[in-house]
């Protein structure tokens, strides 16, 4: 799978992580000086079309009750049946950055 990427404008990462569906804030200086000598398509948050792959949560997980739950936690710990119909036989647990990235 390749990458996508954009600059987005917005008023926080976080807004960024809230608003769009499967996406990861780059915020590391190199990273972020080697990408300004790209050609990326910009992005405004509030914008009402997107480039296409930018996609925006819906709005029914974004009104959940439980949305933003474990937000600015450093790390989350989640545990989860691999079948939920086979509970007792294989159970996988893992870490969560605060990024969203699985250890």
């Amino acid at each position: 799978m390749g990458e996508l990427w954009w600059w987005v404008r917005a008023r926080s990462p976080r807004e960024i992580l809230e608003a769009f569906a499967n996406v990861e804030v780059v915020d590391y200086s190199e990273t972020v000086e080697r990408a300004a000598t790209w050609n990326l398509d910009e992005a405004d948050i509030d914008a009402p079309n997107l480039p296409p792959g930018l996609e925006r949560r819906p709005a029914s997980q974004r009104e959940h009750s439980d949305f933003g739950a474990l937000a600015d936690r450093e790390l989350v710990h989640l545990r989860r049946p691999w079948d939920e119909e086979d509970e007792e036989h294989t159970v996988y647990y893992w870490e969560v950055e605060s990024d969203g990235r699985r250890l």
